[in-house]
């Protein structure tokens, strides 16, 4: 089959450029992820059938979904999209615009490619994967193949981090995605709708890493086996699970169970399993504990006891099952950064200050921007100890309180029986 794809030149004159309250309401929007069924932004995880699809989104580039159930695809890239050969030592004018490194490393065995979504179409040549831009291409070849193979190739500036985001389209996920997109990352995000892509992919405009969009309904995956596939088919080096949410219909109960804390335990299970996965985060909630925090008082606890068995009741166990399964399952491969991210009552102000780690003040509020800040400073290091990291609106530089948490080795799930086991 084809090989990774490499160097694209740029269009002549180039391609245009995509362009505090009562204890009640303090924790109401607790474990509220930002994915109102009624918002745009909504994620929801009734079953659907909807097959796997592939975005990939770049500063010059158009988006490329491939249906795995569409058999036919290949026969509509009829010129202007059809592949030009050319003599391997033949020098071209355009490659004078391409970097010296992309010039030498050509590929004796090279398929040769078109751009999609461009006019007039290009001579494409392909190379090294490390020469080119963010384009994703559909490679030919001198055989029938029954779909066409879409990649994404790297931006050569980019990091090589690779997150895998599991509900990608939720609010702090995509705070996120915007944050490991400015540092250059990769990020795929993995959401159920694909009717959501056109909007998701807006956030990664003009930003310098690379964004895939994987579709896929997690509420399918009901086995680690099933989780395991998806880290084999997208290969991140990193993955966050914050899907699921809060959802108080009646019948949402059985998506709570089935991806809150199901699918959440088969994916960390995978992490665990996985060597090439370095961090898995995921996103709880303050609240989410068996037994009183050590740092809290008797009132605190009595406070998140009546709502954990009250309001959140549908939502408290497989939230508290899931952030178990972390720490039980993280201990078993050393060197994993394993860590759930627990914010207070979810907000849509600007990001702040924050109170992080053991905190003495249980009831509170937490903008969704800095909980997504402080997920992507504990991806950002290595070998964390702690598994659980409560984080509330404060006063502390969110930077100088995940150091902190990492240097002291910090763990908020003291004083629960999983630890004790």
């Amino acid at each position: 089959m084809a090989r990774s794809i490499s160097s694209l030149r740029s269009q002549k004159n180039g391609g245009s450029r995509s362009s505090n309250t009562s204890w009640d309401s303090d924790v109401s929007s607790a474990c509220d992820r930002g994915s109102d069924t009624s918002s745009t932004n909504s994620d929801s995880s009734e079953p659907q059938d909807t097959s796997s699809t592939y975005s990939g989104n770049g500063t010059d580039s158009t988006t490329v979904q491939v249906d795995s159930d569409h058999k036919e695809e290949t026969s509509s890239l009829q010129p202007p999209f059809s592949p030009r050969m050319i003599e391997e030592d033949q020098r071209r004018p355009e490659d004078d615009g391409l970097p010296n490194y992309a010039r030498d490393l050509l590929d004796l065995q090279a398929l040769y490619v078109d751009s999609l979504g461009r006019s007039p179409p290009m001579d494409v040549k392909q190379r090294s994967i490390h020469a080119c831009r963010v384009v994703p291409c559909v490679f030919y070849t001198n055989f029938q193949l029954p779909n066409p193979i879409v990649i994404l190739a790297t931006n050569a500036m980019a990091s090589n981090r690779h997150v895998l985001v599991l509900g990608g389209n939720g609010k702090i996920s995509r705070l996120l995605t915007v944050i490991l997109l400015k540092k250059s990352w990769t990020v795929t995000s993995l959401i159920r709708n694909p009717d959501q892509i056109d909007d998701l992919k807006k956030i990664s405009e003009g930003l310098p890493g690379d964004h895939k969009i994987l579709v896929h309904d997690l509420i399918k995956v009901d086995s680690q086996e099933k989780a395991a596939a998806i880290l084999d088919e997208v290969k991140p080096d990193s993955v966050v699970f914050s899907a699921g949410g809060l959802d108080l219909r009646p019948f949402a109960a059985r998506s709570i169970i089935r991806i809150d804390r199901d699918a959440a335990i088969f994916f960390v299970k995978a992490s665990v399993a996985n060597k090439s996965v370095s961090h898995h985060v995921q996103v709880s909630y303050l609240g989410a504990r068996r037994e009183q925090a050590p740092w809290w008082t008797a009132e605190d606890w009595e406070g998140w006891k009546k709502v954990n068995s009250t309001f959140l009741g549908p939502y408290y166990e497989p939230k508290t099952a899931a952030d178990e399964a972390l720490v039980t399952e993280a201990r078993k491969r050393d060197g994993l950064t394993a860590v759930s991210v627990r914010p207070g009552g979810l907000t849509d102000k600007d990001e702040g200050g924050v109170l992080l780690g053991q905190t003495k003040q249980a009831r509170g509020m937490t903008t969704r921007a800095s909980t997504a800040r402080a997920m992507a400073l504990v991806l950002e290091k290595e070998g964390v100890k702690g598994h659980w990291l409560d984080v509330l609106d404060g006063e502390e530089d969110a930077a100088a309180a995940v150091d902190r948490y990492v240097r002291d080795e910090t763990e908020c799930a003291e004083g629960e029986p999983v630890l004790k086991n």
